[in-house]
């Protein structure tokens, strides 16, 4: 049966949203920030009984595994996230595989970094067109391919961020989508999002352009889906209820 959770951000807003909508979730996915107290999480996940999995802290925080000069920063971020990992006994860190910010920055550079780092709960998340200003790493299925390929690292697909890409370079989105479950992924990130923005939106589902419908059959119903969506109660609980439904057509 498939899991479902929602993301957060370790502050009160994020918390307080998360206790309203415990009764909805299967698991809780937290971003951490690079020496990030994590006290306040254990008590919090002790209090709720919700199992957590973890996101890197991502370029928004000044990380990026494709730029070598970084490294030591890059890996105070990934530590922390391992560390964090351990103490909720959270099986999952998602990774950016990082910015196109100057020359230093390649495919080779990211890969390089999570081979020397590497840990058998990372999983790579594919991206969208850009971020940060910046094209973005791991856009394409290949690119994925080849990072999973030459470090051993598990898949985590970002339905909005193929949906974008696709868009922005003039291909078929849900072929792209098809191509990138054919990688095999077993943990998701759901939200929505315009077809023009080149950006995720982070949309409820409905509010955008995808159109979920047209995946049933292709999303596993045995797979782990967080929703990285607007933190507004009454269109979340619609969301998480629409992808138990879908996820119960695959069945037939």
């Amino acid at each position: 049966m498939a899991e479902l959770g929602i993301k957060i951000y370790l502050n009160s807003e994020n918390l307080a949203y998360l206790r309203k909508m415990r009764d909805a979730v299967d698991f809780v996915e937290v971003l951490i920030r690079p020496e990030q107290d994590l006290t306040p999480l254990e008590k919090i996940q002790q209090s709720l009984s919700l199992p957590f999995t973890i996101h890197m802290a991502h370029g928004v925080f000044g990380t990026n595994p494709a730029d070598p000069k970084l490294a030591g920063l890059n890996k105070k971020a990934l530590e922390c996230c391992k560390d964090a990992a351990d103490r909720l006994s959270s099986d999952v860190i998602v990774v950016h595989p990082g910015l196109i910010a100057n020359d230093r920055c390649t495919i080779e550079s990211s890969i390089s970094f999570l081979k020397e780092n590497f840990d058998p709960r990372l999983h790579i998340e594919n991206m969208p067109h850009i971020g940060c200003g910046f094209l973005l790493m791991g856009r394409d299925p290949d690119n994925i391919r080849k990072i999973m390929d030459e470090t051993g690292m598990k898949f985590c697909f970002d339905v909005s961020h193929a949906f974008v890409h696709a868009c922005a370079t003039g291909q078929d989105p849900y072929h792209m989508i098809r191509d990138f479950i054919d990688l095999g992924p077993t943990y998701f990130h759901i939200s929505d999002t315009t077809a023009t923005s080149g950006v995720d939106d982070h949309l409820c589902l409905g509010m955008g352009d995808i159109d979920y419908g047209r995946l049933v059959g292709l999303l596993p119903k045995d797979g782990r889906y967080t929703f990285e969506t607007q933190h507004i109660e009454r269109p979340a609980r619609k969301e998480l209820l629409f992808l138990r439904r879908l996820l119960d057509k695959n069945n037939l």
